[in-house]
């Protein structure tokens, strides 16, 4: 897909530019109006700095493309974009391992309204964007989300679909299930004092509390994607919600994270079994007993945070 210079602000973010030493993007305004930002000083030119905020890791294995299709996002929103995606990454390389041998593109489209935002969906994908607050194109490897007041749900909507884009690039057949319930869980992600933090997704508990009865854990793990997927679209709103819940249970324990790291490392590898095939030969337990101590979960008082 092609767009006017005219059209669209571009800024690039790569990796290079932290490994490097580089903190600073450039932005100046054209005989037309027009609005630039890059990494490269123009010449003749009178020029704004834009710092960089550098992440405190120099790991940074992605090349980051922000497009902003005439939305009103400010410099300092554009640093905490950065710094959230670098945040997703980290996530992936010190919690679970990932190793990462090539980098990860991906493209950062922002509309300023929904009414453009599902136009522009419709218009690459074939697919009404009506029913999202932001959609991960697997083909053309970009993210697209829209604007509005909520900017914290913007943000939110953004580390969601970065944690797409690192499971697309490491893991192609991994299950539907495990794919929304750890990018569910990324939303809420940070980075305080060098430390990774999970918060609590609010609306995933307080749903669960309301559907824990719905499905078992050997049932749910034997849905099919595309069972799962459409489900989540329509009859099974729930299943979003529950699979964002459940990996933030499994996360809370050192021991059922090691389960967690084991499942996404056979997906990772190119296994295309279902969860229920892989279960027994990486849970200490039966999917029984987990089901038990999950369901005593959702009644109890939980976590407000994980912290590693």
């Amino acid at each position: 897909m092609r767009f006017s210079l005219n059209s669209i602000l571009t800024v690039m973010l790569l990796s290079l530019l932290a490994s490097s030493g580089f903190s600073e993007i450039y932005q100046w305004t054209d005989e037309n109006g027009q609005v630039h930002f890059s990494d490269r000083k123009p010449a003749e030119t009178p020029v704004e700095t834009v710092e960089l905020e550098k992440s405190s890791s120099k790991w940074q294995p992605y090349d980051i493309q922000i497009i902003n299709h005439g939305s009103d996002v400010t410099n300092d929103e554009l640093k905490r974009i950065q710094n959230d995606v670098n945040a997703v990454y980290l996530f992936y390389k010190r919690i679970f391992y990932f190793d990462f041998y090539k980098t990860v593109p991906v493209s950062i489209n922002i509309f300023p309204s929904q009414r453009e935002y599902q136009a522009y969906v419709e218009k690459v994908t074939g697919q009404s964007g009506s029913n999202s607050l932001g959609v991960y194109i697997t083909s053309l490897e970009q993210i697209a989300v829209f604007m509005d007041e909520d900017r914290d749900r913007v943000f939110r909507t953004i580390k969601h679909e970065a944690s797409h884009a690192v499971i697309n690039s490491e893991t192609k057949y991994i299950t539907a299930w495990f794919n929304e319930g750890l990018a569910e869980l990324i939303e809420f992600l940070e980075i305080e004092d060098d430390r990774i933090v999970l918060y609590a997704h609010n609306y995933n508990q307080k749903a669960m509390e309301y559907y824990s009865a719905q499905v078992s854990l050997k049932d749910y793990f034997a849905i099919d994607s595309n069972e799962w997927r459409a489900g989540d679209m329509g009859r099974a709103p729930y299943l979003r919600a529950m699979a964002g819940e459940l990996l933030y249970y499994l996360m809370s324990n050192p021991s059922r994270r090691i389960f967690v790291s084991q499942l996404l490392h056979e997906y990772k590898q190119g296994s295309r079994y279902k969860t229920s095939h892989l279960f027994e030969n990486h849970y200490f337990g039966s999917v029984e007993s987990m089901d038990k101590r999950w369901k005593e979960w959702i009644a109890k008082d939980k976590p407000s945070k994980i912290v590693f």
